[in-house]
């Protein structure tokens, strides 16, 4: 029993870029299985090459904006991954607090099982 309880205890210790490709892979697979849409949300700018040597910027989403938005089922909820010990930063707590404001969801989740459990 107290290897399952110290299994439990590391898996709760993932750090933000452990948990990531759990939670995209399943991202993936639900909006294969077309039960959910969702984005990756990226924040800051980038710049793409378009021949000769030149480069485009592109536009991304505003500093502090969340992970991922996902559509299920009409609602539309945005998340936010943090691993352990992760905390948000001021511009993620300006995100959460603006989504809130227009009767949002927002959501931080630290593990699949958060996920799946807010999915259901």
């Amino acid at each position: 029993m107290n290897e399952l309880k110290h299994y439990e205890d590391q898996a709760l210790r993932l750090s933000e870029k452990e948990l990531k490709p759990t939670i995209e892979d399943y991202l993936d697979t639900m909006q294969m299985m077309g039960i959910l849409m969702y984005l990756r949300l990226n924040s800051g700018n980038f710049f793409l090459p378009c021949g000769n040597g030149k480069f485009r910027m592109v536009k991304g989403c505003p500093k502090g904006c969340s992970d991922y938005e996902v559509l299920i089922q009409g609602r539309h909820i945005f998340v936010e991954l943090k691993g352990y010990g992760g905390k948000q930063s001021d511009e993620q707590k300006a995100f959460e607090e603006a989504v809130k404001r227009q009767d949002g969801t927002y959501v931080i989740i630290k593990s699949l099982d958060e996920l799946i459990e807010l999915l259901e």
